[in-house]
Order: structure tokens, then sequence, then C-alpha cells
């Protein structure tokens, strides 16, 4: 922020206004470089950097000029230097469903109590893109969230997230050594977070965490080599694959400590295949590919 002398014309109706609406809980950003806002109080121009984030203190609505507070001090700007960039906002009602997209069938990730505080993104038709205190995103249909102040979060077109088949070609390099995804197991909808640390004709990976490692062994009942259908969320997208929940290899393929077991799982996409065995040549493992198939048809 730098206060500067340059003349700056501003409407009187700005400099008197009265009986606006206070809007405390919305969060804007500077969009466009030369912005500049102008304190009434101490009159001086203020200059306000691109991307520098805001709370939005009030709206003149005929003369769209938002109230922002710089540093504690409340300055005038022009809307449209302006984008929102989220409203904070409270439930107002019991059992407030939050899902994993903007639809009814979406997978539901939590139910809220009234007065719970959520941050608001964007709206998609019917539905808000809402960030929880804890950190989840999801979304929440309107009509479980009612402030006026949401009249002002940007519109976005919503893409049916579907999930893609991919050939173990194509999803070694979607999910590479050293990426964290998320393993939704399909039979139950429980997940916990793994690395892909290791593995050449499949992906190798390792949970997180203990308590990661504990939830796989909730799902499998223990460690097994059961393969399961599992949805793997990276960046935004859903793929169809399948894990056996059995450690093997021990510290020979142990890239991840502290997580409660030793060694790796097996993560398997369409093509891929087992480790090779002695003299037996690595090949597809029917088991899981029909694991695979069963999470193709996951939410369709």
């Amino acid at each position: 922020m730098r206060k500067t002398t340059k003349k700056f014309i501003l409407c009187t109706a700005v400099l008197s206004m009265m009986s606006v609406p206070t809007f405390g809980s919305i969060i804007g950003a500077i969009q466009s470089t030369g912005a500049v806002g102008y304190n009434s109080e101490e009159r001086y121009i203020i200059e306000l950097a691109k991307g520098t984030q805001h709370q939005v203190l009030d709206l003149q609505e005929d003369n769209d000029i938002y109230l922002i507070d710089v540093e504690g001090k409340s300055v005038y700007v022009n809307k449209d230097y302006l984008t929102i960039r989220k409203v904070i906002t409270q439930t107002t009602m019991e059992g407030v469903k939050v899902r994993e997209m903007a639809s009814s069938d979406g997978k539901l990730i939590k139910t809220l109590g009234q007065g719970e505080i959520v941050s608001v993104l964007y709206q998609n038709s019917n539905w808000y893109n809402v960030v929880l205190e804890d950190g989840t995103e999801g979304y929440i249909y309107k009509t479980q969230l009612e402030d006026p102040d949401l009249k002002l979060v940007p519109q976005k077109e919503f893409q049916a997230q579907k999930v893609e088949v991919l050939n173990w070609s194509v999803a070694k390099d979607v999910v590479p050594r050293g990426a964290i995804v998320t393993i939704e197991d399909v039979y139950t909808g429980k997940t916990f977070k793994v690395k892909r640390t290791f593995g050449t004709n499949h992906a190798d990976v390792e949970t997180l965490t203990t308590a990661d490692t504990q939830m796989l062994k909730s799902i499998w009942g223990g460690f097994s080599w059961e393969r399961r259908p599992v949805i793997v969320h990276i960046n935004g997208r859903m793929l169809a694959a399948s894990l056996a929940g059995m450690p093997h290899a021990g510290d020979s393929l142990n890239g991840v400590s502290g997580n409660g077991m030793s060694g790796v799982i097996d993560l398997h996409f369409v093509g891929s295949k087992r480790h090779k065995e002695g003299n037996i040549a690595a090949v597809v493992d029917p088991q899981h590919q029909a694991a695979i198939q069963l999470a193709a048809n996951y939410k369709k």
C-alpha cells in the first residue's frame, strides 16, 4: 500500500455515504494493476497492489463503490477493481448436507448443524461451492444457506465429474512417483491418503500416516490381498482403480516412515501387471481388472 497525492475524483455521494448495508463477511481481491482507493477521513489516495485481499465493509449500490478495509483504514474503491473471493456466512438450519459435487447424487461428505461457519467461493446454479472451517471443500444446496451477501459471489459453470478409466500407460504419468492421492473405497465410501513411491508395472503406494493405515485396515478387516474397487482422487480427477491391502517388500520398498506399516501396497489400473515372481513373467491380474470395471461404474 502506498499513499499518493495524485488527483482522484470521487463523487460527493460516496464521500457522504450513509445508511448502506454492512457486509463484514465478504472478502475481495484487487484484480488489476493501477487500482487506487480513497480514504475520506484523512483525504489521501492509496495505491492498491494487484492480488491483495481485503474485507468489504460497505457497498454503495448506486455508484458501484465498495468500502474496504486496508490495514485498518476504511477505503473507497470502484468495484471494478475488486473481485469477490469468498463470502463468510453460517448455516441457518440443522442437517445441512455438504456433498462432493454439485448434485444431489454427489457423495455426502459431512452434515452440518445450525450456525456453523462456511466460506462460499462461488455459485453454480442452485449450489454453492464452500470451504468448511476444517478446510474441507464441497457443495451445499442454496436453500440451506440464506444470506443476502451471497448475491455477490461469482457464478461458475459446473462440469459433472465422471470416473475416468485410464490405461496404465497413461495413468502412470497422471499419478507419477511422489504423487499423494486420496483413495476412496467403492463399497464403503471410506477414504484415506497414499503416496506413490515405487512401481513400474503398476503403482506401488504407501499410506501417509498411521491414521491412514488404520483406515485401510478397517476397510479390509486387517491387511489382506483382497482386490477392492477404488476411486483415486487426484487434482480434481476421479480414476477407476483396484487396490490390494497387503503391505509387502518390507524395508526394501519403504519410502514413507512412521505410517504403521512396512513396505508397499499394489494399486492397479487398466492393463497394469503384477510383480514378476522368479521365472514367472509379470502378467495382468484378472481380479484387479474386474475390480477396476466395478469402480468404472461408480457414480455413473
